[in-house]
């Protein structure tokens, strides 16, 4: 089984997936280099324009990519807390899983 990456390690390409030409919107995809994970961000291309001209792309940039590494740690741990709930009743599922329960007679 492959060693899963650290979030931590994770980097992303960005490119333009779409833009709207009725309400200048711009979806931006965010793609783990390695195929881990990809999100959309959709900015105005005013906004998108203002961040590059004043530098500040890549900094709002790593704000997108901190915030949906917060929701994968998330997703993670929830995970984790049910896998670890579901092996406290192994022997309970084991025992389920073998039951059968007829239609009681009227």
């Amino acid at each position: 089984m492959a060693e899963v990456k650290r979030l931590e390690d994770y980097e992303y390409r960005i490119e333009v997936r779409e833009v709207d030409p009725d309400t200048g919107n711009v979806l931006l995809v965010f793609s783990e280099v390695d195929g881990n994970d990809g999100f959309g961000v959709t900015v105005s291309q005013d906004f998108l324009q203002n961040l590059i001209d004043e530098g500040k792309f890549d900094e709002w940039a790593e704000a997108q990519i901190e915030n949906r590494l917060n929701l994968l740690k998330s997703v993670r741990a929830q995970e984790e807390r049910r896998e670890k709930a579901r092996k406290k009743i192994e022997a309970l599922e084991a025992m389920l899983k073998e039951k059968r329960i007829k239609v009681p007679k009227r």
